[in-house]
C-alpha cells in the first residue's frame, strides 16, 4: 500500500490553488492507496456544497457540513477530473486563525466502510485552538488513523488527562 500524510496548511500560504493543483498532479502520478492531511480548512461563512457533489463523502458527524471551499473537497474534485476517484471524509477540530474551520481529512482510493472521531485532547471547547480530534476510516477491513497535534514546547500538555496521555487511553 501506498501511503501519503501532509500538512496541508490550506488557505495560509501564497498561491493556494497551485498548491492545490501541484498536490494533485503528485497524487495523481503516485496514485496513493491511503491520504492523511491536516490543517484542511474551509471559511466558516462559505456557502454549502450541493449534496449530489458528496458521493464519495462519508461523514464522522453532521455537526460541520462540507463548504464550497473545503480544501479536501476541492482536492477530490481535481482528482476526480484526473481520473482518480477517492472517497474521504473530513472534520474540523477547531476554529483556525478566527475564520476557518480546521480540521483533518482522510481520502482513501477503496470505499469507507466505516469512520471515526474522537478527541485527543483534553480540551474539546471548538474555539480553543489547542482542541485536537482523531478521524478515521475502515477501508479494506482495515483502519487509518489521522491526528494533528499541537506545540511541542506548551507549559500545559494538551494530551494529558489526570496524569495520561490521553491519546492513548483513546486509542486502546
Amino acid at each position: 500500500m501506498k501511503f501519503l500524510t501532509l500538512n496541508t496548511h490550506s488557505w495560509m500560504e501564497k498561491d493556494p490553488l497551485i498548491k492545490l493543483k501541484n498536490l494533485c498532479d503528485a497524487i495523481t502520478r503516485q496514485s496513493f492507496d491511503v491520504i492523511a492531511l491536516q490543517e484542511v480548512n474551509q471559511l466558516m461563512t462559505s456557502a454549502l456544497v450541493d449534496q449530489s457533489l458528496l458521493v464519495t463523502f462519508s461523514a464522522t458527524n453532521n455537526e460541520h457540513p462540507i463548504k464550497e471551499d473545503n480544501f479536501a473537497f476541492l482536492l477530490q474534485q481535481e482528482l476526480q477530473k484526473n481520473g482518480l476517484e477517492y472517497y474521504w471524509t473530513w472534520e474540523p477540530s477547531h476554529i483556525g486563525y478566527d475564520r476557518y474551520d480546521e480540521g483533518l481529512a482522510v481520502l482513501s482510493l477503496n470505499p469507507i466502510q466505516e469512520t471515526r472521531s474522537f478527541f485527543a485532547s483534553e480540551n474539546t471547547a471548538y474555539n480553543d485552538y489547542k482542541s485536537r480530534k482523531v478521524i478515521g476510516i475502515k477501508s479494506e477491513n482495515q483502519w487509518f488513523f489521522n491526528v494533528h497535534l499541537g506545540w511541542w514546547q506548551d507549559k500545559h500538555d494538551p494530551f494529558q488527562v489526570n496524569g495520561k496521555n490521553a491519546l492513548h487511553i483513546s486509542l486502546l
